[in-house]
């Protein structure tokens, strides 16, 4: 089935069943890379925001043989978990006093987003670029909402993209703080095993970071002088991306310093990235077709962040883009 049919059939389902009054959009969505989505949203009288559930998984589950009214079922409990009984105030985001301290900044690939970028203001970083939005919600259990920051919001905030980077790079480290862990935890974790050495162990980047704890002492929770698996996954606190850690004051000298080493990254999607130990024999050219093999088969085509493998250089205290020819960096 073609996605515009499959679209307006959930549409006429939906307005079926709602209550009175209520209207059903079906939306097209540009997403990070340039992906459009197609969205169904419900609208209640009065009230001036609401979640977006996307079509294409359910397009995907109807085609392998699940029923139209179980995907219907399914789409009403996602829009009613998310529903809110009140409108946002538009205040809070056109008025920039009120903005400012929710504007945070993330990572996202150039060549995928050339035309979002001209639509919103950017600051370059090393072929990457940073991007604004302002964040509305940061309950870990419902997720997140938020608003991309875009040229016209400058123009009416009278503000820079330079002044907005100031800005965002305050908040983000305290709105989103960085999570980093060993990848034999991360993977543990992932299986869902319980081993007992982690069992009692307390989350060294405490939530409320900025906090008692320097940065270089929650890092050295994690990463200590010697351990079997030089391989670890930074992120933020919500999962949510995440890769803009690397932009964090002092965060990579930090781990440098743990870690007494200079150091790969590994952009593994735009919520998370994997640092590596350079034992100083390293294939940089065949990390950088690992990266490239894990973005075509593993990482979803919106979640992708960049082909390229970067590297940390502690004497320079700067993260460079790695070139192939003998460590060669940019």
């Amino acid at each position: 089935m073609e996605m515009k049919e499959f679209c307006e059939k959930v549409k006429a389902a939906l307005t079926e069943t709602t209550e009175e009054g209520m209207q059903v959009r079906i939306s097209e969505v540009r997403k990070n890379n340039g992906i459009i989505l197609h969205g169904v949203s419900v609208f209640r009288p009065g009230i001036n925001i609401t979640p977006t559930v996307y079509l294409e998984q359910f397009l995907e589950r109807y085609e392998n043989g699940e029923t139209f009214a179980d995907i219907i079922r399914h789409i009403k409990e996602v829009l009613e978990a998310g529903r809110l009984e009140e409108s946002f105030d538009i205040t809070l985001f056109t008025d920039f006093k009120k903005a400012k301290d929710r504007i945070v900044y993330k990572l996202v690939n150039v060549s995928r987003n050339r035309e979002t970028l001209e639509e919103v203001p950017y600051v370059p970083y090393l072929d990457m670029a940073v991007v604004f939005y302002y964040l509305l919600e940061d309950s870990e259990a419902e997720g997140y909402a938020t608003i991309l920051i875009r040229n016209t919001h400058l123009k009416y905030w009278e503000i820079s993209a330079e002044e907005l980077y100031e800005i965002a790079r305050v908040n983000t480290v305290k709105l989103l703080p960085p999570e980093i862990r060993n990848m034999e935890d991360m993977m543990r974790r992932i299986l869902g095993r319980n081993f007992s050495e982690f069992q009692n162990k307390k989350n060294p980047w405490d939530p409320e970071w900025p906090g008692t704890m320097s940065m270089d002492e929650l890092i050295g929770q994690v990463i200590g002088e010697e351990h079997e698996l030089p391989m670890y996954v930074l992120t933020n606190r919500s999962h949510y991306y995440g890769a803009a850690c690397i932009l964090y004051p002092e965060l990579l000298k930090c781990i440098g310093e743990r870690l007494n080493s200079d150091f790969f990254v590994l952009p593994s999607s735009v919520h998370e990235l994997i640092l590596l130990r350079d034992p100083g024999m390293a294939d940089a050219e065949t990390l950088t077709e690992m990266v490239k093999e894990v973005n075509r088969t593993e990482v979803k085509e919106e979640e992708v962040l960049s082909d390229t493998v970067y590297y940390y250089d502690r004497d320079k205290e700067a993260l460079c883009i790695l070139r192939n020819e003998s460590y060669a960096m940019q």
